[in-house]
């Protein structure tokens, strides 16, 4: 195994990962709110084995703990992932060297999945880093609409000026801003055409317990640019708070499916099991979700949910993966799966 799997690309998974995207989507299985897909974007590091090599190829992101090589004490690779919400898989993901930032990261996947989702509508969820004007210009080329966190930063003036807790702002993205833009021709192009950029800007004030029992007060901002009269303001952050899934989505490849254990400290072979387990986690994440909605119909008064390390284990022990071109095998091993989590 260790010496079959030196041989294989990694870029095979990044392919097989987007055309299980493409042929899931094109089923008509999936699942959708208000018909929206909500695709959430959001990146994480991954540890790689140490050694000489990785790190050299990895590098490593320095900070007030790391300013060289000799400090480095284990290799990692930022990671990056377009994950669908409502129907648990991964539509893209990456895996770049330390110091990249999250921002390229999600333009490769916004352009990779574009033909995907080509004439259907989408919301795109993030959270506070990603609503530069170029990413939001991006998806506006795209036709899609985003529903992000507000950081205090983006929008001050505009934002400051506001007379209610709901309402549109209007960003004049000048020729110095947009010579800013490193990543998007379509968002250039889009600006410079037209340099009003609206935004619908909703305040929020959050009121808890800190862990000594005082009262914290805290303000947050949302960024979107779905329209009051098809979606209001609670819709709005309960959009958001969805983004939630991927964060248990990465949180179950590292610690249910061991993202970070490896059979090799070669570095194309730590790609492949990462991305090959990504791969693993949509064909179960689908299967969840459409567990998940079968239970919701089935009752009404109490809210169930499948226990995802279950299912993973169940997935394994039945070989439906080793079973799926065999179709007799298959529809067997799916029926089990059925009984098993509609009890």
């Amino acid at each position: 195994l260790n010496k079959a799997i030196k041989k294989v690309n990694p870029n095979v998974f990044v392919h097989l990962i987007n055309q299980f995207a493409s042929i899931f989507y094109s089923s008509g299985l999936s699942k959708t709110y208000k018909g929206y897909h909500v695709l959430a974007e959001d990146g994480s590091y991954m540890e790689i084995p140490y050694n000489i090599i990785n790190l050299n190829e990895f590098q490593y992101a320095s900070n007030q703990h790391i300013h060289d090589m000799f400090d480095v004490i284990k290799v990692q690779s930022k990671a990056g992932g377009l994950y669908d919400v409502l129907n648990g898989l991964f539509v893209d993901f990456s895996l770049r060297p330390a110091p990249y930032s999250e921002t390229p990261l999600a333009f490769e996947h916004l352009y990779r999945t574009a033909d995907i989702f080509k004439d259907k509508k989408v919301i795109y969820i993030a959270d506070r880093y990603y609503g530069s004007a170029e990413i939001i210009s991006h998806l506006e080329f795209l036709g899609y609409k985003y529903c992000m966190k507000g950081k205090s930063s983006f929008y001050k003036k505009q934002v400051a000026e506001m007379a209610s807790n709901d309402e549109w702002i209007e960003v004049n993205v000048d020729e110095k801003w947009v010579r800013r833009f490193r990543f998007s021709d379509e968002a250039i192009e889009l600006r410079k055409e037209n340099p009003i950029l609206k935004i619908r800007v909703i305040k929020r004030k959050y009121e808890y317990k800190d862990s000594s029992g005082n009262i914290v007060s805290e303000d947050f901002i949302y960024f979107t640019n779905l329209s009051q009269e098809e979606f209001d303001a609670d819709e709005i952050i309960a959009l958001y708070t969805s983004r939630w899934d991927i964060e248990v989505s990465y949180k179950t490849l590292k610690t249910v499916m061991e993202l970070e254990r490896f059979i090799s400290e070669d570095g194309d072979v730590s790609r492949c099991s990462i991305y090959g387990k990504i791969l693993f986690h949509n064909i179960v994440g689908v299967i969840r979700k459409e567990f998940n909605d079968k239970l919701d119909k089935k009752s009404k008064e109490k809210k169930y949910n499948v226990n995802i390390t279950q299912l993973i284990e169940a997935v394994k022990s039945t070989n439906i993966m080793s079973d799926m071109f065999n179709v007799n095998k298959r529809n067997s091993y799916v029926t089990k799966l059925l009984l098993l989590f509609s009890h």
